[in-house]
């Protein structure tokens, strides 16, 4: 597992280094919230969902962790719309269907991992505060490690959307 993912992010980079060749670029798209609710879309939940700004979200392509100080972007393999908006509908659906939710509450979520590594696992590390009239009154913080099951960007972002909310549900679980 570990040789074929060093040979995809090689294939990733040699791929970025052709696309310069190339008239034109073709690009995976990837999805974490195709199996949100309609309902959630229009929710004025979404605009109490804070989403800081971490750099899994910077440019829109999967991230692979390549050593412990250096992360990568892949040049071809990109998140359907922004990381930032998958995260939040994702959020609001589960915290809608926890029932725990009450307007005058605020959310603000912290995504510090949330990555592929080369021993071949999704990695995700997140923080959630819920915040009552500007006043956090619970705060959850967790990371998880998911074994990719099989090679490819498609797993590593079902492995990463599993991750989110396994930690999304635990943090909803702890505020009572």
């Amino acid at each position: 597992m570990l040789a074929k993912l060093k040979l995809l992010s090689a294939l990733a980079f040699s791929l970025s280094l052709l696309s310069g060749c190339a008239s034109e670029v073709t690009y995976e798209r990837y999805s974490l919230s195709l199996n949100v609710a309609p309902e959630v879309f229009g929710s004025e939940l979404l605009k109490r969902i804070t989403v800081t700004d971490t750099l899994a979200l910077h440019g829109g392509g999967l991230m692979m962790r390549v050593s412990d100080v250096s992360v990568v972007e892949s040049p071809t393999n990109r998140y359907a719309q922004s990381l930032e908006r998958d995260l939040k509908l994702l959020t609001a659906s589960e915290i809608l269907k926890s029932g725990k939710d009450e307007p005058h509450y605020a959310y603000r979520l912290e995504v510090s991992r949330f990555w592929g590594n080369l021993e071949g696992k999704a990695e995700v590390a997140l923080s959630l505060s819920v915040l009552d009239e500007g006043k956090i009154v619970s705060t959850y913080a967790g990371e998880r490690l998911i074994p990719l099951k099989a090679d490819g960007y498609a797993e590593l972002t079902r492995c990463l959307k599993e991750g989110f909310l396994i930690l999304l549900r635990q943090s909803l679980i702890e505020f009572s």
